[in-house]
């Protein structure tokens, strides 16, 4: 695995893993949690099959608007989706490469572990850019997947 590729896993307890691929993958849901801490969605596009295209806008607390989109490459619910990921017309610092993000969702004992792996990032610094969102997004996932009674 190369240095510039982010992994990050959580454990959801009383939570199957068809409530957390569909959270993943219902833009209704989504858009509830999807975000670091504070950010609203609005979801534009959301064709979800392998070769679908998704687009989406994070708008932060101070109203920047911070768009994405990317093609999903790997539906396998409930266990695993893959998608491509790329910000657009940010700054250099943000990067709009085009990197992949994999989330794998497996059943652990009453609850459902996540392991999301974004790659393909340019260099560390935008993987660690990429860390501060994911991470406050997986917790706000799990008090998603709580609230909503997702079992």
């Amino acid at each position: 695995m190369s240095d510039n590729t982010l992994t990050l896993t959580r454990t959801f307890p009383d939570v199957d893993p068809e409530a957390v691929y569909d959270a993943w993958t219902r833009p209704e849901l989504l858009a509830d949690w999807y975000g670091p801490e504070g950010f609203q969605n609005e979801i534009h596009e959301m064709d979800v099959r392998v070769g679908g295209r998704y687009r989406l806008t994070m708008i932060a607390p101070d109203g920047a608007h911070y768009p994405l989109s990317g093609e999903y490459r790997t539906l396998e619910p409930p266990h695993r989706l893959a998608f491509s990921w790329q910000w657009e017309n940010q700054p250099a610092s943000i990067g709009n490469d085009i990197t992949l993000v994999t989330v794998d969702i497996k059943q652990v004992g009453r609850g459902t572990q996540v392991t999301l792996t974004h790659s393909e990032f340019a260099d560390a610094a935008r993987r660690d850019n990429h860390r501060h969102g994911w991470e406050p997004s997986l917790d706000k996932l799990g008090r998603f997947l709580a609230s909503s009674g997702s079992q």
